[in-house]
């Protein structure tokens, strides 16, 4: 039947999220975040290809007649549908994992950002102070 088909391609759809999601995750574990850009490029793609299916798939329950929803199928549809839905949790533990590198990088990063901000201010300060008192004013008059 094609509202079958159409879920097993959506639930093809979410494994390649998935996998994608999963070799993030590896490499943020890593801590090469280098692949951002191309895994939200990535991610939206996949997202736009299961929004396809997902109106595919309400379409063609629409115009489904009361003879076409079998017992069989209704059973092979819930099953599909449990087997999307454990996908989808795995997901968003996936995801969930994601946030937490990321977050912990920016952490990390605005941190670096803080402490080089603050070794430039000194700097200045001590070169402000010591410039004047080394006598090199006159180096620069000579």
């Amino acid at each position: 039947m094609e509202v079958l088909k159409l879920i097993r391609s959506q639930i093809r759809c979410l494994e390649r999220f998935k996998e994608a999601s999963s070799c993030f995750l590896a490499a943020a574990d890593a801590g090469d975040f280098g692949g951002l850009d191309q895994f939200e490029r990535n991610r939206a793609s996949l997202l736009k290809g299961f929004d396809l299916f997902d109106r595919k798939i309400t379409e063609s329950v629409a115009q489904m007649g009361p003879g076409d929803r079998t017992p069989a199928l209704l059973a092979e549809a819930e099953e599909l549908l449990f087997t999307k839905s454990s996908l989808i949790q795995e997901i968003m533990g996936i995801d969930d994992r994601i946030i937490e590198r990321i977050s912990t990088e920016q952490l990390r990063i605005s941190t670096e950002i803080s402490r080089t901000q603050r070794s430039n201010s000194l700097m200045k300060r001590f070169k402000s102070g010591w410039v004047p008192e080394s006598g090199e004013q006159l180096d620069e008059i000579l």
